[in-house]
């Protein structure tokens, strides 16, 4: 039977260390590895597990589960919440380690999650309630408005500092927006190339101004962006790919927010 949430205190694990190492060893329950993952949860000052998600394994919720990890939710001594992100036992990198240096670099230009610390196997981040980016299409238009720039300024900042997420051309688990101030985050930093001939602002622009959803239509319409600066826009795009300096992005800036 399934469990809708279960709270896990680090220093009395008990009963549920068994079900636990399902989860903390991926997929093969190891237990000297879930006792391993454990001790360095402890270390990086995790108090509890909130076992809590959409996705199961076995008979307990987690926030996410992926091809090389699994993410749960866990609460900091000062009472903090977390994302936990757990290295399966069978994933094809042998460490977490080059993930965490791209989340740093992020960081340091204000975007992404907080990384609070890490292990080989384990990221320790900022954890951030809301909803994927797809999901905007239900706000209102100032909010709609207000989101889709900071996106843009956010990739602007990893393309100055050359780090290129490979996923942002669909991008519906990789931006999450946060409850309450509608911050948007990029998230999951796995897939991040320092090589890539991609950049980060005409991937995702090209997503949410070009796509033919229900959340690009309504973008369109929120920036008023009719076939003649569609075409416009697409060119500028081109431009900004080839370039990537500043002079091309303030054109694709142009060309969005020219009516404000």
């Amino acid at each position: 039977m399934r469990r809708s949430m279960l709270v896990i205190d680090l220093n009395d694990i008990g009963e549920v260390l068994r079900d636990l190492s399902q989860i903390l060893a991926y997929p093969t329950g190891d237990l000297q590895r879930a006792l391993k993952n454990l001790s360095e949860l402890k270390a990086l000052g995790v108090e509890k597990l909130v076992l809590k998600g959409r996705t199961y394994i076995g008979r307990y919720g987690v926030l996410g589960k992926g091809c090389t990890s699994i993410v749960i939710l866990g609460v900091l001594k000062d009472g903090g919440k977390v994302a936990l992100k757990i290295r399966r036992v069978d994933a094809d990198r042998r460490s977490l380690r080059d993930e965490a240096e791209k989340l740093k670099m992020a960081n340091k230009v204000g975007v992404g999650p907080k990384l609070m610390g890490y292990t080989n196997d384990l990221l320790v981040m900022e954890y951030v309630e809301g909803y994927p980016i797809i999901q905007l299409v239900k706000e209102e238009r100032e909010i709609i408005k207000k989101v889709v720039k900071e996106v843009i300024a956010q990739c602007r900042k990893l393309d100055e500092i050359g780090l290129v997420h490979l996923e942002l051309s669909r991008p519906k688990g990789h931006v999450i927006i946060r409850k309450g101030d509608y911050k948007p985050y990029i998230i999951d930093f796995e897939t991040v190339s320092v090589r890539s001939s991609k950049t980060n602002v005409t991937q995702v622009i090209s997503f949410l101004f070009f796509g033919k959803g229900f959340l690009q239509k309504r973008i369109r319409e929120v920036f008023n962006l009719e076939e003649s600066k569609l075409s416009l826009l697409q060119q500028a795009l081109k431009r900004y790919k080839k370039r990537r300096d500043e002079e091309a992005y303030q054109k694709i800036l142009q060309i969005l927010y020219a009516q404000d």
